[in-house]
């Protein structure tokens, strides 16, 4: 961490108390994003402030919202190669400025707040544009995958959180390296109990299959692949594809379909295995519950670069086809060598403190600023660590002179 991102968390400002109003802002393109703003709202309503979550682009018309999201399917699923271009572009902060002036009343109230915090970089660019009508307002973006989105990196951002291992070039805001807002609590029930509780067979290895809560993913050809896998597993298959839970049986396999349900993150610390496609919020609760992870089909863009990022620090493994990553599968339940490897690696990146950073450095701002202009922590306007001065002194070596 930089000295001057040392300086804005921990030496310029002390919380001084009082109820603050944050606004979150999200999208429900997926399970990530808003799990994101509910941990965050979460943390801001334990310690006494007022949190709220905020969907400007479902506010609309939903005929917009929806039409939207099958345009995002079609491009990641028919066109990947335009879907990447646009996804590293700043091209999203020229098209926010029309649905901000679609929505101006709910713009206004989403904006009526000490400061704003996205977690998604379309409405982040979106709140930068809005920001113009409210020049005061403190703006904050939550990166939910492993790179720096450039449609939020703006300079209207006051500061973006990303995960400690991500590297920005030239970045055009304060990057404070806390990581991705994401919290996962210990179960009190072991495995043994959930296998039962849900009519598991508990002797048999338990494979968590996951394609995040909304968009594409190969699970038919999954299935058809099973006589790859060795030895007779127990598949649990979370999906909003599904609209009600069944049961199968696929060459000696168990396996259980449900529909997308909170009880995922308990699932996630009690199987073995689990397969899915790179989401960066479900990678990272993975990584805190430190379980073996095989990455296939990861959607274009974002999704390949937290599937590049994983890969990088051997904290998981890859398949492109179905055969290859039961394969993986089967290598991992047979060699619990290879498993502890990668759970020690997962360790490497986890932030669990993520959540409580964001919170107390968003609260530290507000506080500081008391919601004036935007603050972007400078080297030479650090206050000395003496609490009796009040007087900034100059870095060694500045041009500026005492008067």
């Amino acid at each position: 961490m930089s000295s001057c991102v040392q300086a804005y968390t921990y030496e310029r400002v002390s919380i001084k108390g009082g109820l603050m109003r944050i606004h979150i802002w999200t999208a429900s393109t997926g399970s990530g994003h808003n799990e994101a703003a509910r941990v965050l709202q979460e943390e801001w309503r334990k310690q006494g402030h007022t949190a709220e979550i905020f969907h400007p682009l479902e506010t609309g018309p939903r005929v917009t919202f929806q039409l939207s999201k099958k345009v995002y399917k079609l491009l990641v699923t028919g066109c990947p190669p335009l879907w990447r271009s646009l996804s590293e572009q700043k091209v999203p902060y020229q098209t926010a400025k029309l649905p901000a002036a679609w929505y101006p009343e709910m713009i206004q109230e989403a904006i009526d707040a000490d400061a704003v915090i996205s977690v998604h970089p379309f409405l982040t660019a979106l709140a930068a544009a809005a920001k113009t009508r409210c020049p005061d307002l403190l703006l904050f973006h939550a990166a939910t995958d492993y790179w720096h989105a450039p449609a939020a990196d703006l300079p209207e951002v006051n500061g973006t959180f990303l995960p400690a291992q991500v590297t920005t070039e030239q970045a055009g805001t304060p990057v404070f390296p806390f990581g991705i807002p994401a919290h996962v609590r210990r179960s009190s029930f072991t495995k043994k109990e959930y296998c039962l509780a849900n009519g598991w067979n508990p002797k048999k290895p338990l494979i968590l299959l996951s394609g995040g809560g909304e968009g594409p993913f190969p699970y038919h050809k999954m299935l058809r692949t099973l006589r790859y896998l060795h030895p007779l597993c127990t598949i649990v298959i979370c999906s909003r594809k599904w609209k009600k839970a069944r049961r199968l049986m696929v060459q000696g396999h168990d396996v259980f379909v449900y529909p997308w349900m909170p009880q995922f993150k308990n699932y996630l610390q009690v199987c073995d295995v689990l397969v899915t496609k790179a989401g960066g919020m479900t990678l990272t609760e993975a990584f805190l519950a430190e379980t073996p992870v095989v990455i296939t089909a990861p959607l274009p863009g974002q999704e390949e670069r937290n599937a590049r990022h994983a890969l990088r620090c051997q904290a998981a493994l890859q398949g492109d086809r179905p055969e290859t990553v039961w394969g993986h599968v089967s290598t991992l339940l047979q060699s619990p060598f290879n498993r502890e490897r990668m759970k020690r690696r997962q360790k490497r990146l986890q932030q669990p403190g993520s959540v409580k950073q964001i919170t107390e450095t968003v609260q530290r701002a507000v506080t500081f600023f008391d919601v004036s202009d935007p603050y972007i922590p400078q080297e030479r306007e650090r206050l000395p660590a003496e609490s009796g001065r009040a007087e900034v002194q100059p870095v060694p070596g500045s041009d500026s002179k005492e008067e």
